[in-house]
């Protein structure tokens, strides 16, 4: 039950923080004359992999732990490209 909780929030933390990043970079643009540069979705899917790499190694999952695991990193990556779309 414990590793279920510790991947929900790591789950919120982790969609949490590329909201942030939008909208920071949202509000810079309106602030400054300068534009920021955008990831591509090649890029974005990419640091997305790492950082559920990154997850999966900090919670060393045992192989019983592996299937599920895998099911909820492609849910989160299809979050993410959910969220690239819109962002």
């Amino acid at each position: 039950m414990m590793k279920l909780v510790m991947l929900g929030t790591t789950a919120l933390f982790l969609t949490a923080s590329s909201i942030a990043n939008a909208q920071s970079a949202q509000t810079s643009q309106t602030s400054s004359s300068a534009t920021p540069e955008r990831l591509s979705a090649a890029d974005q899917k990419t640091l997305t992999d790492l950082r559920i790499d990154l997850v999966k190694a900090a919670l060393q999952l045992t192989p019983e732990q592996e299937k599920p695991h895998r099911l909820f990193a492609t849910t989160l990556g299809s979050i993410g490209a959910t969220i690239s779309r819109f962002g």
